[in-house]
């Protein structure tokens, strides 16, 4: 935040970019998480195992920064992607935790950034960046549609539907920050705009296998998501009082608690010739979200151990945003604390390589309060006849991997960064 003097500042501290003369950045995240999830049903039954999978895929990072003539500016453009984790789970007709998710996969999100800094003196700059997110969020989900009468097992995978939920993803969003560097102090501090990951889906179900549904038909496919981003709000202090040592403590707080739920809204989705229902309008769904704020305390530092090789170190502490009552497999999320090592090395004179390895600990969880309803478009539970489905143990962690160029190509005027490489 403090010491951001690098491309990657317009992802969360657009004003550190006065400090990167033109610079071009590339850099990939690999993040592998290990999860299993042992569901506890309705009836208080300890049901199999089930672990997480997914395709190990590298989340590319590129931007570039230059003044581009101008005198006391600097103007970056970027194209990065969040670290999305493609999730998936079992997809056998009775998998555990078929009501919460089967898959993210097909899942793919960008976002593209244009920012400016300015600045007016050599200790001040300030910075805004404009973003855009873009891509496709699928997801695959089992619905019961148990109607109470004749079926009374609401979790009888006869009676079970399978959405496929597939959301354009078009939404801007904005970033401004500051950066305030007296001496051997940097303050930096930078607020984002919440957002929203909702708009026009299309809504396909396969029908239940139950007899009743033999003659029966789908029409229509239209819906809308509604799913809300948080704002995020980022403090961080640098010292530099130590030649080639800069230690840096940060604070981040999210603002979660926007997204109180997933609503899917179908738009004139009809179930045809259902035996004994006749026609019947597919009604919302909605995925009680009731999210929490969520406060990051990080520490880090850095050493050049000689003008070609800089070493790193990092730790990061943040409180889960899911509480008990609303954790299931679609979103993983526990307390975490993450620790981090990393290393730069010079290859040229003006070409750096770096590397990361994070590792992050998530705490387990037992929950036995679930108030996440099985999902039925056809009858909605009553009071008191709900199927909860987010019961159970909850096993979590996961390792991130990074390796990035950074190319120097001119270094930007008074940059501490680019004095001590000189």
């Amino acid at each position: 935040m403090a010491g951001a003097d690098a491309p990657d500042a317009i992802w969360y501290n657009p004003a550190g970019i006065a400090w990167s003369g033109e610079q071009l950045f590339f850099d990939a995240t690999l993040t592998l998480v290990d999860a299993t999830y042992t569901r506890v049903d309705s009836g208080g039954n300890t049901l199999p195992t089930e672990s997480l999978s997914h395709a190990p895929i590298p989340i590319p990072n590129i931007a570039y920064t230059s003044d581009l003539g101008v005198d006391d500016w600097t103007f970056g453009i970027s194209l990065s992607a969040p670290n999305l984790v493609p999730y998936k789970w079992s997809d056998a007709p009775d998998a555990p935790q078929r009501y919460s998710l089967i898959s993210l996969d097909g899942s793919v999100v960008g976002q593209l950034a244009l920012a400016a800094a300015w600045r007016p003196a050599d200790d001040l700059a300030i910075g805004v960046a404009a973003q855009l997110y873009v891509g496709n969020q699928k997801a695959r989900v089992a619905l019961s549609a148990c109607d109470g009468a004749i079926c009374s097992t609401p979790e009888n995978p006869e009676w079970d539907g399978v959405a496929e939920i597939s959301s354009t993803i078009l939404s801007p969003t904005a970033t401004v920050g500051v950066t305030y560097a007296p001496g051997p102090v940097r303050i930096g501090a930078s607020f984002a705009l919440p957002y929203s990951f909702g708009g026009p889906a299309t809504l396909r179900v396969r029908l239940p296998t139950a007899p009743l549904f033999d003659n029966a038909r789908v029409d229509g496919s239209d819906a809308d998501v509604t799913l809300d981003m948080p704002w995020v709000a980022r403090l961080g202090v640098e010292l530099r009082a130590v030649e080639r040592l800069r230690l840096e403590a940060a604070a981040v707080y999210e603002a979660w608690s926007v997204q109180d739920a997933l609503v899917v809204d179908p738009d004139g989705i009809w179930m045809r010739n259902v035996t004994a229902v006749g026609d019947y309008e597919v009604g919302p769904v909605t995925v009680p979200r009731k999210m929490k704020d969520v406060v990051s305390l990080r520490l880090g530092g850095e050493y050049a151990v000689s003008d070609g090789f800089t070493a790193r170190v990092g730790a990061n502490w943040e409180n889960a945003a899911s509480d008990d009552a609303h954790l299931t497999v679609l979103t993983l999320d526990s307390a975490k604390l993450v620790a981090s090592v990393g290393a730069s090395v010079l290859l040229t004179d003006d070409l750096w390589l770096d590397a990361s390895f994070s590792h992050v600990f998530m705490a387990n969880r037992n929950i036995d309060s679930s108030r996440v309803t099985q999902a039925n478009p056809i009858r909605p539970p009553s009071p008191g006849d709900q199927t909860y489905v987010g019961d159970g143990r909850y096993v979590m962690e996961a390792n991130m991997f990074g390796l990035g160029l950074r190319w120097q190509l001119a270094a930007a005027p008074s940059s501490p960064r680019a004095v001590a490489r000189n």
